[in-house]
């Protein structure tokens, strides 16, 4: 039997089901309707074989080692030739197996497997990172942050989620598709690799620096609800910046901020009133793509025709 899965989430269910009913379904104002609609978590939130990967082209390989070769780190352009390897599994071993004897069934059982390895291996890799995070996700929605400072490698392990969670999503997607450049490649077949090795750089800077990146727990004192959308980690500064600030929404009632700075956030915990609640949701909303999630139908509304800038995630 196929274990294919063809509805495939760039925002993850079990992270929704916080802004959820008890039958699993959240509000979602998506761009182009004119009110909220209340629908399942599995039916926001992704694409048929969003996490496709395909053949690479020679030029598609040549920029991504283009890309790899940006960083200055040995070890981290030799951990991101990792991932072209790895991703490009299924189509080494269809290469491999062409002149094989092989009887006709047979080949068709492997071309079979090999396609639907194709299409959702992305898909695996993304749903081992969200079983590696679910624990860290359920304590930081508890207000429980310890395990960022206590183990090292609890640590490891969250940003380097976080760092998914922020570069798997169609609305990175389609920015870096907007985006001009002379190197002649696929952007289709590239970029699904593309977002493992953006996630892995990410994620490399905060840990680096880990002893002043801090998680920052906001408290929501307000009578209005966070909300989340399809970019559901944003970057608070700007891309100029020298470093991230990562802001993540929990539940209604909880986000977290994982910063460098303690100029801006001398405590470990902060509580926010109805301004910064209503500026950290607008800021969801503009870095949204085409859709917002919250509990409350008629506060989700309120984002129904705001402006929107062309700002990044």
């Amino acid at each position: 039997m196929s274990n294919l899965t063809a509805n495939q989430h760039h925002v993850w269910q079990y992270y929704l089901k916080a802004w959820a009913n008890k039958k699993d379904q959240v509000w979602c104002l998506q761009k182009g309707k004119p009110a909220p609609f209340i629908s399942h978590t599995r039916n926001v939130g992704s694409e048929r074989f969003f996490y496709e990967f395909q053949e690479l082209s020679e030029p598609d390989e040549q920029y991504l080692e283009y890309i790899i070769n940006q960083s200055k780190n040995e070890s981290l352009r030799k951990l991101n030739r990792g991932w072209v390897d790895s991703l490009q599994t299924p189509f080494t071993l269809r290469r491999m197996l062409a002149n094989f004897p092989l009887s006709d069934e047979n080949k068709a059982q492997v071309e079979r497997l090999l396609d639907e390895t194709g299409k959702t291996l992305g898909e695996q890799y993304h749903g081992t990172m969200e079983e590696q995070g679910k624990p860290m996700l359920d304590s930081l929605r508890a207000g429980d942050s310890s395990f960022y400072r206590n183990d090292d490698q609890q640590q490891m392990t969250f940003i380097q989620f976080i760092s998914y969670q922020y570069f798997r999503t169609a609305k990175i997607r389609n920015g870096y598709r907007a985006i001009s450049l002379k190197l002649p490649h696929d952007r289709d077949r590239t970029w699904p690799i593309e977002a493992f090795i953006y996630a892995t750089n990410l994620g490399t800077s905060p840990y680096a620096q880990r002893h002043e990146y801090e998680i920052v727990m906001i408290d929501n004192r307000s009578d209005k609800p966070f909300i989340n959308g399809d970019q559901p980690v944003i970057n608070l500064l700007g891309l100029s910046d020298q470093e991230v600030e990562l802001f993540y929404p929990l539940t209604p009632r909880r986000a977290m901020i994982l910063s460098a700075s303690k100029e801006r956030y001398p405590s470990s915990q902060k509580d926010a009133g109805l301004i910064e609640v209503e500026g950290y949701n607008f800021q969801m909303y503009q870095k949204s793509d085409t859709q917002l999630y919250g509990s409350d139908k008629d506060y989700l509304a309120t984002f129904e025709g705001l402006p929107k800038g062309d700002l990044s995630g």
